[in-house]
Formats: structure tokens, sequence, C-alpha cells
């Protein structure tokens, strides 16, 4: 139980930063965080699952400041659906990095992470299954080094 917790708060600061800062969060300040909203671990349910638990509640509870981690994708695509492709990602995206138009459509954002389908069905529907959408980044924060 006590190796779950900890795997729980893991995977929690693994895909989570300080929506103030944009930096990760320690395992460490997780763990405390779920102790003082006293959460219990459950037996039957994978780390995973109740990690995206953890995260909803810490959040509805106010426990730490925290959010998921943006992901950043690259879309690539014929020239011709790009501006398609553009016009419906537009309320999905955080924020738009790059955009191209030479060889072919070249476009590359952050969104969140549960939009990661929506974004592919939009993808593959402007695209006729010829576009590819790469994940380039899972999860985006700010470093220490700038």
């Amino acid at each position: 139980m006590d190796q779950t917790f900890r795997d729980i708060a893991t995977i929690v600061a693994e895909k989570c930063v300080n929506p103030l800062t944009q930096k990760s969060i320690t395992p460490g300040l997780v763990e405390r965080a779920m102790k003082e909203i006293h959460y219990s671990v459950k037996p039957g349910k994978s780390a995973k699952t109740q990690a995206l638990q953890v995260i909803k509640l810490l959040q509805e509870k106010d426990a730490i400041p925290i959010e998921r981690a943006q992901m950043r994708l690259k879309v690539e695509a014929p020239k011709g659906a790009g501006r398609k492709i553009r016009q419906q990602l537009e309320e999905i995206i955080n924020t738009a990095e790059s955009e191209s138009y030479e060889d072919c459509y070249n476009f590359t954002f952050t969104v969140d992470p549960g939009k990661y389908r929506q974004v592919d069905e939009i993808v593959s529907k402007a695209t006729r299954n010829k576009g590819a959408l790469e994940v380039v980044d899972v999860c985006v924060t700010e470093t220490d080094d700038e």
C-alpha cells in the first residue's frame, strides 16, 4: 500500500506542474498534499487511474497549486489542409509555437493532454488520414536554465 501511495504521487508529479511557475512538482509535495486531503489507496485500481483521480481531487480541494502539464504536438499535413486544420484547432490549443507551409503544412503547439484524441480526430478528418500527429513533448515544463 505504501509503495502504491508513492507510485501515485510520482505519477502525479510527472504529469503536473505548478500553474503559477510552470515548473514541475516534487513527489514529496504531492505525497504531503495527498495526506492532507486524506487520500486512501484503492487496492483494485491501477496507480495511473488513481493518479488521474488524485489530480482532480487536489485541484478541487486547493491542496496545492496544480494543473496537468501541457503536451507539445506537431501536425504534418498536405499544404491544402493547413488552413482548415488551423481553424478547427484554434479553439482547442493553448499556444501556437510555429507554423510553416513550405513542402507541407507543419504546425507545432501545446494542448491539454485530455484533448489529444480530439486533435487526432480533427487531423485525420481534415487530411483524410494523410496527415500525421506527433507527440513532441508529453510534459511541457519551464526549465531552470533560462
